[in-house]
């Protein structure tokens, strides 16, 4: 998300004031939900054990985690493609086996506090959370162009009888369109970051034709917060989704997003969030 394409998209929207300025638009707060960014990330190494428990103990309301296959087909929870900055280590997570990323440490990079922290399994969460709060699962595209995560991640969810406190989500069409035609219940959000100002075409993992809003059929769009504003926030309610924005850590954007109205906020910061509800 920080491709020079990217980039060149957020100085363009700093051009286009389609982000409204804080303003109280009679919205209960207490239906914002906090979402912990790869656990509570602001406070712990990302994806790992001591993210998730830091978030738990600030009370979000889900968990969001990233899941990539490994070598040997094993879901660990890590967000790159390569493992080069989140542990000691390099290469890609699909040319290193499970146990050769547990032998890496995955949490001196954050600070010496965390050092000898181990990147943990899609498993090894579920189990810590065990249905306490909810939890959203991104799936990253499947190297071996099988279905193979989409399988392997549904499969965990009825394993652990997880459907009601799991969620799946992605930027990926087809690998939602993949979780979809493999399970027809479980709730599925897509990301996007934003919609092209003047031109018809958005942003997700690449460059689509039209806007975000067209896609109607997922259970919520969960969307880059600078590409939020008031009208597309009630567009997305009137029809019935759940409008997420995402990676919101400054007071200033979470006030915004709270009195625009968004179902839930994704942040590195959930207890920073939980005191900021508190406050309106």
């Amino acid at each position: 998300m920080k491709s020079p394409l990217f980039l060149s998209f957020l100085i363009i929207i700093n051009f286009f004031p389609f982000v409204l300025t804080s303003q109280n638009f009679g919205v209960d707060t207490k239906k914002t939900l906090i979402i912990a960014h790869r656990g509570a990330s602001g406070t712990a190494p990302e994806n790992t054990l001591s993210a998730v428990k830091k978030a738990m103990d600030a009370g979000a309301d889900i968990i969001e985690i990233d899941v990539h296959l490994t070598k040997d087909r094993q879901l660990v929870v890590m967000h790159d493609e390569t493992v080069d900055r989140t542990t000691n280590g390099t290469g890609k997570i699909k040319d290193l086996t499970l146990k050769e990323i547990k032998a890496l440490d995955a949490g001196e990079w954050f600070s010496k506090e965390f050092g000898g922290e181990i990147a943990p399994t899609l498993e090894e969460v579920m189990k810590l959370i065990a249905g306490k709060h909810k939890l959203l699962i991104e799936i990253k595209p499947t190297w071996t162009g099988d279905f193979e995560t989409e399988k392997q991640v549904l499969g965990y969810v009825n394993a652990f009888n997880a459907a009601s406190w799991c969620i799946i989500q992605s930027f990926d069409n087809k690998v939602l369109e993949n979780v979809r035609a493999l399970d027809k219940s479980i709730e599925i959000h897509k990301l996007a970051i934003l919609n092209i100002p003047v031109l018809p075409l958005h942003y997700d993992n690449a460059l689509r034709w039209g806007s975000f809003l067209k896609y109607k059929q997922w259970s919520s769009l969960s969307v880059y917060h600078k590409g939020l504003n008031k009208n597309k926030i009630r567009r997305i309610k009137d029809r019935e989704q759940k409008a997420f924005a995402w990676t919101v850590n400054d007071f200033k954007d979470m006030d915004e997003m709270i009195a625009m109205g968004v179902d839930g906020i994704i942040t590195d910061f959930p207890e920073r969030l939980k005191i900021r509800l508190r406050l309106k």
